[in-house]
Formats: structure tokens, C-alpha cells, sequence
């Protein structure tokens, strides 16, 4: 209920690295999407604070050379994810023979780098450059060049997570040619055609796996020469053994001038967060003390998430605009409140990925405590002829506990417009369909706020037990 005491659950820490935990917390088992590293394996286990992984003898290797060098807090401070050796491991289930097991800090929600914004993609090459040349000063390198190995925290700051991906480098260059190659198709390809103004091309091409027909064949088209100017810059940093010219290089091409997002009709949309609505959000956001996460679903630039932050509440905006995030994720950082933000449609989230679909949809990545989907339906409605029940149904998917949203009524401002220019919604647009809907997926109403004008409602949903 609202007045249940708050919960003690702060979110993930900073980035830090290198204590030592006297032993496994959990019961573990092996996690079926790690399945091809040859230096460790992953494990599963009900523990939200950390995620574990047991090392082959390649892994040891790697973790004594690292102990025995910079050592694991030094390279928390280059950017890996914080990471601590576990001393008496419990045995692996199917593998006795993993004897040393570190754990990682675990960053939630996770966010993946088909749901970032452009300037993302760019803060995250930035990032694995210097965190490549970074650990080539401490004689090590990093086998992956994909984006799936970096998350954000909610600080903003991304993270390499993939321990397993450490490599002692054998070689005074450390840049593989399979790991330039890899950065060229994984990185450089989306970011050169969103340099080029091929934005809806970037994005489809940032979602692709290496395998699709851009990321095989980009070399049959115009890409072909900035692409060999890239390959051409990695040959002579090859020549003089100076990794920082190639890796700075890239950097500076792609990194050093901010990317603009395609401007969208909500681009300029201005939600004050003031009046009838911000009062009632405000005061159901300091109300509901159980909800310890939230998501603000096509929450634009970020209003009531922000608010919903400063309270301590683990919170995730997703927006279709990116530009909008951006400006939200800036406030953030610029007033140090702890905001995650995903570039996602809420009718068209992105689906599982990898082997077997193991990596989970945004209805288990972003599911939270509470839901807000504000200003959003009768969009979805009049644009897209979303039936309320269908609504009801998509947000149900994302919440645990609580939803607030906005019924919006035929006398509406806004919705008259519509209506003058022959735009229909889909039969049954009523306030009371609007909650049976939501009352038909096992919600019920607890709150309820009526605009001084009778044409907007805000409804506070809790989850029924029965």
C-alpha cells in the first residue's frame, strides 16, 4: 500500500573496484547465455548486488597478472565494471573444475546499446578507446570491440563488464587487427552514417547483428573510403607501435564533435511539470514510498522522472526522442541525480537478443515498482488506433505494483484538434473504458485526479492480489 515504509534499496553503487568478499552469498548455477569465453563462464544466482563468474585457468591467469600489477581498483578507475576475487568459492554446478570465481558489481537496469541515443554511442567509443589504451600501459588488452560489453550506470558513466574479454597482451601493439575490425563494423560503421546524415540507416544498423547484410557487405558501397582511411590510420599506428595514435585518432574522428539527433515532433515539446498535473504527480511520487524503482514511459525530457530520481528511487526514462533524452540524461548529470534513460517505443520495445533470445525483452530489463505512462494514450489511440485494452495490456508487462497514467478526454484541447481534421479513435474512448480496461488486466483504482475543466483524469492503478 501507499504508506507502506520506505525500502533501504539506495541502487547500484559507483564504479569501484578491488575488495575482497570472504565468500559466495548465494546459491549459483551456470547462466545460459555464457557459453563461449574461454576464460570463464557466468553464473546465475538470486543476488541483486552482484553477478558472479568462475574462471578457467586462462582466467586465473589473467586475474594474477592483474593482481600482481595494476590491480583490480586501478582498473576500476579505467572504467571496468567493480570487480572482487571471492575467496571460498562454492563448487560450480557441471564444472568442478573452476576453482577461482570473481564477482562484479551489477548495473540495473540494463539498458542495451540498441536503446542508446546517438551521443551515447559516442561517449562509449570514447570510453572503450581510452579504456584500451589504458590497460595497454599495464600490458593487458581487451579481446571484444562490440558495444554489448559497455553499460551505463545511472550516473551516466559507462562501464566495461565483460571481465572475460581481458587478454595479457603477448604483443608491444595491443590492438589486434580482429578487434579494429570489430570496432569498425560495430562502431564506426553506425556513427560514420550518422556523421553522413544516414540516420535511420545508423539506427537500423546499430540493432543489427555482425551477420546482417550492411555490417557484411558496407564495403561494396560509398563507405568503402572512410572505412580504408580508418584501416590506413591503424596500419601506421601498427608501424610505429603507438596504439594511443590509432586509438586516439578514432576518437577524435567520430567523438570529438557532439552528434545531433534527427529532430522529431516532440523535439521541442515543452512539459513544465507545473499546474494540476505536476501537483498530483509530485505528491503520489513522495506518497508511494514501497516503489522503490520507477519507469516513466514516453516521459520526453524527463519531468517526473527526474523528481521521482531526487527521491532516491531507481529511475529509468524511456522516450522515442533522442534528442529529448539527451537533454534529460544533461540535467542529470549537471545536477547529480542518478537517471538511467533508453531510447524505446513503447508499442515496439526491443525484443530479446543473442543466443537463443536468452538476453530478456525491456518488459523484464525495465520492470519496476512503479509505471508512469503519462499524456500518452490518447496518442496511441488517435495515432496508431490503439485500443485502451491493449494499452492496459502493455503497460501491465513493465509494472510490478503501481501505474499512473492519463485518460484524456474528446474535450480536450488537443483532442478536438484531431477531431476537426477527421482523426478517429478507436470505438469505446471513454473514461470509463479507460479504467475497465485497466481493471480487465488486474488493476484497481486507488487515486484518482480530475482536471478544474473535467477533460483530463490521472488514475493511480495498484496491481490486485487476487
Amino acid at each position: 500500500m501507499i504508506s507502506t515504509p520506505p525500502s533501504t534499496d539506495s541502487g547500484p553503487s559507483p564504479v569501484r573496484a578491488g575488495r575482497t568478499t570472504p565468500s559466495v552469498e548465494c546459491d549459483v548455477r551456470l547462466d545460459p547465455a555464457s557459453w563461449l569465453d574461454e576464460h570463464g563462464v557466468l553464473l546465475r544466482g538470486e543476488d541483486q548486488e552482484w553477478v558472479y563468474r568462475a574462471l578457467t585457468d586462462k582466467g586465473e591467469a589473467v586475474l594474477r597478472h592483474i593482481e600482481a600489477g595494476p590491480g583490480l581498483a586501478k582498473l576500476g578507475g579505467l572504467g571496468l565494471v567493480e570487480t572482487e576475487r571471492v575467496e571460498n568459492p562454492r563448487s560450480v554446478p557441471q564444472r568442478p573444475d573452476l576453482k577461482t570465481m570473481v564477482r562484479h558489481r551489477r548495473i540495473q537496469p540494463v539498458v542495451y546499446p540498441t536503446e542508446w541515443t546517438p551521443v551515447m554511442w559516442q561517449e562509449a567509443l570514447a570510453f572503450l578507446c581510452r579504456i584500451m589504451e589504458g590497460l595497454a600501459s599495464h600490458g593487458l588488452a581487451l579481446a571484444d570491440a562490440h558495444a554489448f560489453n559497455i553499460l551505463f550506470t545511472p550516473q551516466g558513466r559507462p562501464v566495461f563488464i565483460d571481465f572475460g574479454s581481458l587478454r595479457v597482451a603477448r604483443r608491444r601493439f595491443a590492438v589486434s587487427r580482429s578487434w579494429h575490425r570489430e570496432l569498425r563494423r560495430d562502431f564506426l560503421l553506425p556513427l560514420l552514417l550518422q556523421k553522413l546524415g544516414c540516420r535511420q540507416l545508423a539506427s537500423a544498423v546499430a540493432c543489427e547483428p555482425a551477420t546482417s547484410f550492411v555490417k557484411q557487405h558496407y564495403r561494396f558501397s560509398p563507405l568503402l573510403l572512410p572505412t580504408v582511411a580508418f584501416d590506413a590510420l591503424y596500419e601506421l599506428a601498427r608501424l610505429f607501435r603507438r596504439p594511443g595514435l590509432y586509438l586516439r585518432g578514432v576518437e577524435m574522428a567520430l567523438c570529438g564533435k557532439r552528434l545531433a539527433p534527427d529532430q522529431t515532433s516532440w523535439t521541442n515539446y515543452a512539459a513544465t511539470g507545473e499546474g494540476w498535473k505536476g501537483d498530483f504527480v509530485r505528491s503520489l511520487l513522495e506518497q508511494i514510498t514501497d516503489a522503490s524503482s520507477v519507469l516513466d514511459l514516453a516521459g520526453n525530457k524527463g519531468t517526473y522522472a527526474l523528481f521521482a530520481a531526487k527521491l532516491g528511487k531507481r529511475t529509468l526514462l524511456a522516450d522515442i526522442d533522442a534528442a529529448s533524452l539527451d537533454q534529460a540524461r544533461a540535467t542529470a548529470q549537471r545536477d547529480g541525480i542518478p537517471l538511467l534513460v533508453a531510447l524505446t517505443d513503447l508499442c515496439y520495445p526491443t525484443p530479446p537478443r543473442g543466443l537463443g533470445l536468452l538476453r530478456p525483452s525491456p518488459y523484464e530489463r525495465f520492470q519496476s515498482d512503479l509505471v508512469m505512462a503519462l499524456a500518452v494514450s490518447h496518442h496511441l489511440a488517435f495515432r496508431r488506433k490503439v485500443p485502451f485494452h491493449t494499452f492496459a495490456e502493455i503497460i501491465s508487462r513493465f509494472a510490478r505494483r503501481y501505474i499512473l497514467t492519463e485518460f484524456v478526454g474528446l474535450g480536450d484541447e488537443h483532442v478536438i484538434k484531431w477531431l476537426n481534421k477527421g482523426r478517429q479513435p478507436p470505438s469505446g474512448y471513454s473514461d470509463a473504458q479507460f479504467t475497465q480496461a485497466f481493471a480487465d488486466a488486474g488493476w484497481r483504482v486507488v487515486k484518482r485526479s480530475v482536471r478544474p475543466d473535467g477533460h483530463r483524469s490521472l488514475y493511480l492503478f495498484e496491481r490486485r492480489s487476487d
